[in-house]
């Protein structure tokens, strides 16, 4: 696998992992537990609305019957944004699922002399970080797809997806 692929892949994670170690490291306990008062709650709500939209994305390429599509599907991409697509589903139940959690901590537990809902904030931070960044990833590709009707879709460079004039 090349290296700009392995970056491909990976970039949605490792901008996610700074963040939770940058918010774990600065985030004072103030802006934490404030943090979780007001934004966890309408951060799930969006997380569910971007887990649909990822679903109906990936529902529509699948019924797509497009030049595009069946360039993708030829060159052996169409897996590859499936799993892109797939991950960002996963990111954005998983920041759902710990902003739950979240929710329910007291701010007074401490774990390992630290609070838990330290811990348990930076995550959460870090999956949202990680969740736009991925849908990002997701949103580009399509539209790459989308102003194809007068291109073509073809791989470049070790399977990377671009688009090329004809």
């Amino acid at each position: 696998m090349s290296t700009e692929r392995v970056r491909e892949r990976s970039y949605p994670w490792v901008i996610g992992a700074i963040a939770v170690v940058l918010c774990w490291l600065f985030a004072p306990q103030p802006i934490y537990v404030k943090a979780v008062d007001k934004l966890v709650q309408p951060v799930i709500n969006v997380s569910a609305l971007l887990f649909g939209f990822m679903l109906t994305v990936a529902g529509l390429l699948n019924s797509l019957d497009r030049k595009a599509i069946a360039d993708l599907r030829e060159s052996g991409l169409f897996p590859v944004l499936l799993g892109y697509i797939k991950a960002a589903m996963g990111i954005w139940i998983t920041v759902a699922v710990i902003g739950m959690v979240a929710v329910l901590i007291d701010p007074a537990v401490v774990v390992w002399r630290q609070p838990l809902l330290r811990s348990v904030a930076a995550l959460w931070a870090g999956g949202v970080v990680t969740g736009l960044v991925a849908s990002q990833r997701v949103a580009h590709i399509m539209f790459l797809i989308l102003a194809s009707g007068r291109r073509s879709i073809t791989p470049v460079r070790d399977d990377r997806v671009e688009a090329v004039g004809r």
